[in-house]
C-alpha cells in the first residue's frame, strides 16, 4: 500500500505582538528557533547528503553542525527520513 510521505512540526508558528524588537531578536539568537524555509531545506540536503550534518549546516546560515544533529535527532520520531530517503533513492533510479 502507498503511504504518503508526511511530516508534522509542533509550534512552527507563532504570532503575537512584539514590543522590544532588539530583545526579540537576541532571544531568538539564543534559543536559534528552526523557520519553516530552514526545516525545507535541512530536508531537502538531508536527502542529497544523508547524516552529513556539517556538509547540511553549511547550507544553512544561522545554524551549526551540531544545530542539525540535534535538529535531526529531536525531529526523528514525527519526520519519516528513512521512507524519504528510500522514497528518493527509488525515484532518482527511475530518471
Amino acid at each position: 500500500h502507498d503511504q504518503g510521505l508526511t511530516a508534522s512540526y509542533v509550534h512552527t508558528f507563532t504570532s503575537y505582538k512584539v514590543d522590544d524588537p532588539l530583545k526579540e531578536a537576541q532571544d531568538a539568537q539564543m534559543n536559534n528557533v528552526w523557520t519553516d524555509m530552514e526545516k525545507c531545506i535541512f530536508l531537502d540536503r538531508f536527502l542529497q547528503f544523508p547524516k552529513d550534518f556539517r556538509r547540511i549546516a553549511s547550507f544553512l546560515r544561522n545554524k551549526t553542525t551540531k544545530d542539525c544533529v540535534s535538529f535531526y535527532y529531536d525531529s526523528k520520531q514525527t519526520v519519516p527520513y528513512k521512507g524519504a530517503l528510500k522514497e528518493h533513492v527509488m525515484r532518482r533510479k527511475r530518471n
